[in-house]
């Protein structure tokens, strides 16, 4: 009986490990380019790095997506359900710029969104 209740314990302290361990970025983005304009326009989204595992956080909710590390530069790309692709890429000073791309009933809508992240414990 005793194993059975350190059980919930252990697995408490494996999940704290593994959050604890994951990197995170928030990314503001301020500024974009679309269809020849530009202007100003606010996108929060976060990135978080789990060992293998890479997600995206944005308003509508989080998306598994692809993490590709360089020595000066981070990159998550994910394949949206419409056709699309997003990408965003970060350099080491955490600049970053967050490109969209997706085929719609008008045909082509391309975006590109630039700002910064900050690394969060």
């Amino acid at each position: 009986m005793k194993h059975y209740l350190m059980l919930p314990a252990a697995l408490t302290v494996i999940f704290t490990a593994n959050v604890a361990s994951a990197d995170t970025y928030k990314c503001k983005f301020d500024r974009y380019s679309m269809d020849g304009s530009q202007g100003k326009e606010v996108i929060e989204l976060t990135y978080i790095v789990d060992g293998e595992k890479a997600y995206m956080v944005g308003n509508t909710g989080s998306n598994p997506v692809a993490y590709i590390e360089r020595p000066y530069a981070k990159s998550f790309i994910e394949v949206t359900g419409m056709a699309g692709i997003t990408s965003t890429t970060m350099d080491n000073d955490l600049k970053a710029v967050h490109s969209r791309n997706s085929v719609g009933y008008e045909g082509l809508i391309a975006s590109q969104y630039y700002g910064n992240c900050i690394e969060q414990p």
